[in-house]
């Protein structure tokens, strides 16, 4: 609930400064984002199978579908649903331990390749504080990732895929957040969107608020301020995204709502 009014409050707050600078929503690549919404989606599948196979669980893609789109649905609520349903899932066969260990290991590899993407970023931009800054990450979430691996047994090849998809999953955040400040009528450098999205990851994996609701916003217009953007333009522009994310699920819900696909989620659940 604190997430939730935190998130209406700031996006009232935003709109109101962004309405006073007469900045008018752009419905084209607000839609295009939303369209790459479905991308992200289907990229999350395709990384939840991964994940499982890192523990020796085949998993079909209709199963993936039920266990991601039932998990972002759980992640509304007040609680972080996401993780709780794979963790779920892949404990039914794998244990509790490993389950838990490759998703935080899955988490590593996503810290790991949104530093690698800004680092890139940063080097072409020569911001020295952000180099050092995305330098620190890199190594931290690098080496948690080879401790999580070791811990659950997972192979790297899974790793190698999964650093794949991670990047591209990363580099799609990316594009939709900039679409979304340019339906704001804004166009930021490629640099501080990326910051931006990492700081959505790292409020997403704080468990604090489901998914960093609310947090993942306040974030976003922290690093605004860090880079002398609008906060209440990044704020905006994560809440907006979040919308995007819900909405494709919403959407999607309906295809995985047979009734095998909702014993599996059942069972990921619990």
């Amino acid at each position: 609930m604190a997430g939730l009014i935190a998130l209406l409050v700031g996006m009232a707050l935003s709109g109101w400064e962004l309405s006073r600078n007469e900045i008018s929503l752009e419905w084209k690549p607000l839609a295009i984002a939303g369209i790459l919404g479905f991308v992200s989606l289907f990229l999350a599948m395709i990384r939840f199978r991964i994940l499982a196979a890192g523990i020796g669980q085949y998993v079909t893609f209709r199963q993936a579908a039920s266990v991601v789109v039932w998990g972002g649905i759980a992640n509304i609520l007040p609680l972080p649903g996401a993780f709780m349903v794979r963790v779920g899932y892949l404990s039914r066969t794998g244990g509790l331990k490993r389950a838990s260990l490759v998703n935080m290991m899955g988490l590593a590899v996503w810290f790991l390749m949104a530093a690698v993407v800004a680092l890139v970023l940063a080097l072409q931009a020569s911001d020295s504080r952000v180099t050092q800054f995305l330098t620190v990450v890199l190594a931290a979430s690098g080496t948690a990732m080879l401790v999580l691996r070791y811990a659950a047994d997972s192979g790297y090849r899974e790793i190698f895929w999964l650093a794949i998809v991670q990047s591209v999953m990363i580099i799609v955040s990316i594009l939709r957040l900039a679409l979304v400040a340019m339906a704001l009528g804004s166009v930021l450098p490629l640099l501080w969107v990326s910051l931006i999205a990492l700081s959505g990851i790292a409020a997403s994996a704080t468990g604090v608020f489901p998914a960093g609701l609310g947090l993942s916003e306040t974030l976003a217009a922290s690093v605004a301020v860090i880079g002398g953007l609008s906060p209440a333009l990044a704020f905006m522009m994560s809440a907006l995204n979040r919308f995007l994310s819900w909405l494709a699920l919403l959407l999607f819900l309906p295809f995985v709502t047979r009734p095998n696909a909702l014993g599996e989620a059942g069972e990921a659940s619990s």
